[in-house]
């Protein structure tokens, strides 16, 4: 009944569905069937019925989980980029340091104090 469900769910859903919607044709309601196999169905069906109801939460944990990786791996991404561009960044401020101290060999740099020394 649910064969082309996705691979990356858990391997018993199938199973769990099949068993719960696919268990309605073979149970008896006619008026003549016995309480026991009523109560038994009716159990039955609560039984599979929270097999479900765990399955979809062990589901949408896995879902949750993989949206966090997600988030994670486009942060990471973002952070990566912003790396890239700081050290391009660091690259041209050391390349105008050395084309000033070029030109003017006698003044200091602004900004060329280690951070210890800045009150």
């Amino acid at each position: 009944m649910y064969k082309n469900s996705s691979m990356h769910f858990d391997p018993d859903l199938d199973q769990i569905l099949n068993r719960v919607y696919g268990a309605g044709d073979k149970i008896n309601s006619e008026p003549g069937s016995s309480a026991a196999s009523f109560r038994q169905s009716v159990v039955h069906r609560e039984r599979v019925s929270l097999e479900l109801k765990q399955a979809l939460n062990a589901l949408r944990d896995r879902r949750e989980k993989s949206q966090q990786v997600m988030r994670m791996k486009a942060e990471l991404a973002y952070l990566k980029t912003q790396i890239a561009r700081l050290r391009e960044l660091d690259r041209q401020i050391v390349t105008l340091r050395t084309r000033l101290e070029k030109e003017d060999p006698e003044g200091p740099i602004v900004g060329t104090l280690p951070l210890d020394e800045i009150d």
